[in-house]
């Protein structure tokens, strides 16, 4: 099958048609294939193979984006780890790390690929604890491709899937044989694994980007709901003094503020939620097309549903805020007090303001919480489908 691969940096007249770009990172010690998996799955030369000693840069190596298919792709790889250069190697991961996390989701690292070599069949303490559990512990999901597989003899292929079981339960572990090569007893090993990776590749992508915009919007709920309550206790100060009357209107205009204060920074998350969501969904969409050749809305309907459920928790709270400050605030009426109550009553009654917000912002963040945990279920059943979809696929022959 020929596939299109075109380099994006051409011609300044060159049209590039409008599509998402997909960051892969590619990982794993010198020697266990880095180059050629790339190369094999892409079917050009995107990086420089040389068998026998390493040959990616010092540090992350950004290779030029290209065209495959309808998708543009970007490879990042690495200088190989190795035991001597760990505390190096694990500084460039870092910075690399932190250099994508930014909220602009075209700069993530979409998927990330361990190339682990198989007939090795073992992992070394350096690169589960330095690298590896330090990529699970930031939430990334990785796809483990044993390479050399073809090489491998049954008793290796077992060794290796007991090993990357053992350490990393439940992650996928693709065999892949990225070169077809004569051995020495006469027999050809053939290229496997292209497909099984495309397709694992398409999940693998999706379950990071949900990952990350579900820590994004925990965070930036707990950021908001924080900001909210100082802005409310910024106007109490602003409005309360020794002349104030602790009436009606004074207790009207908290409320009334605090209603527009969390509604108006409530529903502004709402809005970058739903507008990564469809980000990430359009994304997933041309990633399976590119990768598969199939035109599947895996999501349709659920979507809406998991945006209006966000939708329905902020417009849900609009009342809320008015019920739950006027419940504290029913007794500041009256004329000024005293001269000596009047510094008491006016910190009194911000504490209990306070604490009426604090109580406020854990029961929306609760439900933000368990809305944001539902979100997990629903992807079990957007892969499900992906994933019955496939089998048919194959079960039908149309490869």
């Amino acid at each position: 099958m020929h596939t299109d691969i075109t380099n994006v940096h051409g011609s300044k007249n060159r049209k590039t048609p409008k599509n998402h770009n997909t960051n892969i990172l590619i990982l794993g010690k010198t020697g266990v294939g880095k180059s050629s998996l790339v190369n094999y799955l892409y079917g050009q030369n995107i990086a420089i193979a040389k068998s026998g000693k390493p040959v990616t840069e010092l540090g992350f190596h950004r290779h030029s984006p290209f065209m495959y298919r309808s998708l543009t792709v970007t490879v990042y790889d690495s200088w190989g780890l190795e035991s001597d250069k760990v505390n190096e190697w694990r500084r460039d991961l870092t910075a690399e790390l932190e250099r994508t996390n930014t909220d602009n989701i075209a700069d993530w690292f979409h998927t990330v690929i361990y190339c682990y070599d198989a007939k090795r069949s073992r992992l070394d303490d350096y690169e589960k604890t330095h690298i590896l559990d330090e990529l699970v512990n930031n939430g990334v999901k990785i796809i483990f491709a044993m390479t050399k597989w073809g090489l491998c003899s049954e008793r290796e292929k077992s060794a290796a899937r007991e090993t990357l079981n053992k350490f990393y339960p439940g992650f996928s572990l693709i065999p892949i044989e990225s070169v077809s090569q004569k051995l020495r007893n006469q027999t050809t090993t053939v290229q496997q694994g292209r497909e099984e990776l495309f397709n694992e590749i398409c999940i693998n992508l999706r379950d990071n980007l949900i990952a990350r915009l579900i820590s994004r919007t925990r965070e930036q709920n707990l950021n908001t709901l924080k900001k909210s309550k100082e802005e409310v206790l910024e106007y109490y100060d602003s409005k309360s003094g020794f002349f104030t009357i602790y009436g009606e209107n004074f207790k009207n205009a908290i409320i009334e503020h605090t209603s527009e204060v969390y509604r108006a920074n409530l529903k502004r998350d709402y809005n970058d939620f739903s507008a990564f969501y469809d980000q990430i969904n359009d994304m997933s969409r041309q990633v399976v097309r590119a990768y598969t050749g199939l035109n599947i809305d895996t999501h349709g309907k659920i979507i809406d549903d998991i945006v209006s459920r966000y939708a329905n928790i902020v417009t849900g709270w609009e009342n809320s805020f008015r019920e739950y400050l006027s419940s504290i605030l029913m007794f500041l009426s009256g004329l000024p007090w005293l001269i000596i109550r009047r510094i008491w009553i006016t910190r009194s009654y911000r504490k209990k303001i306070e604490n009426k917000l604090d109580e406020l912002n854990r029961k929306v963040s609760d439900d933000i919480t368990v809305f944001l945990d539902s979100i997990q279920n629903t992807e079990n059943h957007i892969k499900e489908k992906f994933l019955n979809t496939m089998r048919a696929r194959m079960n039908s022959g149309k490869h």
